[in-house]
């Protein structure tokens, strides 16, 4: 015996005006280029998106991926491409009647870091982050999508690329390049005219001197522990010198750390009574054009009496 299925007049008006919501693709894309750069070394998606006419995103699982050109690189059916080495090809992606023809760059990042630490004075201009990425080769990388947290954003802050000072202190920065890592110290110290009359609670105290050649100055600190750099780094050739008088000192070479990053040369002192510290010009001769600097000090404990 026959059976008539029967639809009540509100359910199919339901029916009706859900297919006539349901949005088919319109466009594939990758953004405002066809152009993807990707610095990840493990395998990774190739990140588009799939819109429908009113510019609306839907979902992109049924997307299909075949290499069409450049380097051999191996990319799956289901996007996932391989950057084992630096390298461009081209990349079709379809969906039914849909196609769209991607470049993507490989340019794996295996190390990424910050020279550093990074040493900044309280009220100077935001400062560029001397980021470093190296490949798998060990050399650098040009090309890279790096994403930077700062810890302690009561310290400083990301302004696009550069790094703001916002408090003296101490933080640390996280870099992400593809599926690398590193991380930094950033330090910002508080400007002052003066050493004398140090306080326990100024961890963080830079002072700005000018000498002409044969010049030096000095000023009295208190007993303690204290790690001292001059700005511009000495290594650079052009910067002021410093020591400290009435103290044991370990001088810091800038040696490379982990990865082949630069560390700033630096003296770790410790201070007895009646110490002071000296800055002065590395010339010998008189006429020698004067030289600006910046002198860092941190103190690295509460002062105690060697």
């Amino acid at each position: 015996m026959a059976r008539t299925l029967r639809v009540w007049p509100a359910l199919a008006v339901a029916m009706a005006a859900a297919a006539a919501c349901r949005s088919e693709p319109a466009r594939i894309t990758a953004g405002a280029s066809d152009t993807i750069l990707i610095n990840n070394r493990n395998p990774i998606r190739i990140p588009l998106r799939v819109l429908d006419a009113k510019g609306q995103p839907l979902a992109d699982d049924g997307v299909r991926f075949e290499r069409i050109g450049g380097d051999d690189l191996p990319v799956t059916a289901e996007g996932a491409v391989s950057c084992l080495r630096a390298g461009d090809l081209s990349v079709r992606a379809s969906l039914g009647a849909l196609a769209a023809d991607l470049r993507i760059q490989c340019r794996p990042v295996q190390t990424v870091g910050v020279e550093g630490p990074v040493n900044l004075v309280l009220g100077d201009s935001a400062r560029e982050l001397p980021i470093v990425a190296l490949g798998p080769d060990g050399l650098p990388v040009r090309h890279v999508n790096v994403t930077v947290v700062v810890r302690d954003t009561s310290v400083a802050r990301m302004e696009g690329s550069r790094l703001r000072t916002l408090n003296s202190g101490a933080t640390m920065v996280d870099v992400v390049a593809g599926d690398a890592d590193g991380s930094a110290s950033v330090k910002v110290y508080d400007p002052v005219t003066t050493l004398e009359g140090l306080r326990k609670d100024q961890e963080h105290v830079s002072v700005r001197v000018r000498l002409p050649g044969r010049w030096k100055r000095s000023w009295p600190v208190p007993p303690g522990d204290y790690m001292l750099w001059i700005l511009p780094y000495e290594y650079e050739g052009r910067g002021l010198q410093v020591r400290m008088e009435g103290a044991v000192c370990v001088p810091q070479d800038p040696k490379p750390r982990s990865g082949g990053f630069a560390n700033p040369p630096k003296a770790v002192c410790r201070a007895k009574a009646g110490a002071s510290i000296v800055v002065f010009h590395p010339s010998t001769s008189r006429p020698a054009p004067a030289i600006d600097g910046t002198l860092l000090l941190r103190q690295l404990y509460p002062p105690t009496a060697p």
